[in-house]
């Protein structure tokens, strides 16, 4: 893997948006998650009685906006991983952003590329595993 220079700065400033939406859900599910614990359904638990990779995604959003990381771990690893590496992404977004340093793009070969799709598939699995077990 290499680091090469940013050809388009739209990636990066995506960070503006996201962070304004992040903050507000995080202010909504810590003071009204109740609101969003009564419409939120899964669908294929509700039809076939099996989890989905996401079940429990939204108890883990709450968990982490109350800043209790391992109940979220526990009710969703996934969710919880992705929002943490979002949180990474959106720190390094805004230092590349205010700074002017680290605005770089991660490219990949042909394998490493491949290399990370099948690590993503093995994640999905394992966290739909982990649903199923818990």
């Amino acid at each position: 893997m290499r680091l090469r220079p940013e050809s388009s700065p739209f990636p990066r400033l995506l960070v503006w948006p996201l962070l304004a939406l992040g903050v507000f859900a995080c202010f909504w599910l810590r003071w009204k998650p109740e609101l969003i614990l009564r419409a939120a359904h899964c669908p294929l638990l509700d039809t076939f009685g099996v989890p989905c990779p996401t079940c429990g995604g939204t108890r883990a959003a709450i968990l982490m906006a109350r800043w209790d990381l391992g109940g979220a771990w526990m009710a969703n690893p996934l969710v919880t991983m992705a929002a943490i590496v979002g949180g990474v992404w959106t720190i390094w977004a805004l230092v590349a952003t205010w700074t002017g340093h680290g605005r770089v793009r991660i490219e990949g070969s042909d394998n490493e590329k491949k290399a990370a799709r099948i690590g993503a598939a093995v994640l999905l699995i394992a966290g739909w595993w982990w649903q199923i077990v818990h």
